[in-house]
Parts: C-alpha cells; structure tokens; sequence
C-alpha cells in the first residue's frame, strides 16, 4: 500500500504490537480502492474471511476473521466522510500531512502515520465525541507543550466546534 493516499490514526500505543480485537482507524482518499486492496491481500491467505458493514457513505468497517475468530476491524473514512465535529478539509489535511513510519514486527513493513500536531487533533475530536474513551484523555494530557501549542493555532481551521467546548473537559492544558 506503499502508493496509496492513506494514513492510519489512533495508533496504539503499543503498535506495531497490537491485541487481537483492536481497531485500524484509516482515513483514505479511495475507499473502494483501498477496500479491493484488503479484499485482494486476503483473498489468497487461507482460513482469513473479512465482513463488511458500510456505515455511511463514504465509511465501511471490515472484520478480518481467521478461522471464523474475529482478529481486528478496519475502520475506514474516505474524503467525503461526514462529521458534526470536523469539517470537510479535515481527512485531507491528515492524510497531506502525513509521513512513512518504517516498523519491524516479524516483518518489516512502512505505515503512513499523522503528523503530531494532527494526530492530537484527531484524538482531541475523538475525545470531545466519546468521553469516556479515556485513552485519548491521557493521549492528551500527555502531549508535548510544543506539539500542543501547535494544534491550538490550527485546530478552528478544520472544526466546526467551538475550541473552548473542545477543550472543556482536559482542564490541565491553557487555550491560546
């Protein structure tokens, strides 16, 4: 997938380590595209079924099984994915932004991962829209100043939220 317009967000933090059961969020600029990609690659691996459920329009979930036992789900937006959170630049703006991680896990591999600064964004609507996902509140709260600082000058660009609203409930961090 090395020429493909994609970029995996949300990334574990253990990754490429990750439990059976995780999710793969992916932001893509050709969902049918990057969904044959997935359907070819599977398709001659033995014992591997994928479902898919289309949620809207331009967004499908694809459950990989093996052996009938659910391994991971492929959680995909494309560019026309509709949100009440962030506006239509947003998914383009990541995947643009994006850069090539290279990672070792049995075998090496090269994942586009976001930039920090839209990576936290990610997370920060993430977090605004389901608050009791926890992991992206000490995400958050974790980031550097730097990197923080950075997303706060950018983020009313791509949101259609109010900034104060967004950061209300991660009390820690000062709005610029």
């Amino acid at each position: 997938m090395s020429n493909e317009r994609y970029v995996l967000i949300k990334k574990d933090l253990n990754f490429p380590k990750v439990n059976r059961g995780s999710d793969f969020d992916i932001y893509t600029e050709d969902l049918s595209g990057f969904i044959d990609k997935i359907e070819q690659f599977y398709k001659s691996k033995k014992n591997y079924n994928l479902t898919r459920n289309m949620i809207d329009l331009d967004k499908e979930h694809i459950d990989l099984l093996y052996n009938e036992h659910f391994m991971f789900k492929f959680d995909l937006c494309g560019l026309s994915s509709q949100s009440k959170i962030y506006n239509d630049k947003f998914i383009k703006k990541v995947i643009d932004t994006s850069s090539i991680q290279n990672f070792r896990f049995v075998y090496r591999f090269k994942v586009r991962l976001p930039s920090s600064s839209m990576d936290l964004m990610v997370r920060i609507f993430e977090y605004y829209q389901y608050p009791d996902k926890l992991h992206h509140k000490n995400f958050i709260e974790n980031i550097n100043n730097k990197v923080y600082e950075e997303t706060s000058k950018q983020i009313e660009n791509y949101s259609k939220v109010n900034k104060n609203k967004l950061y209300m409930s991660i009390k820690h961090k000062v709005i610029h």
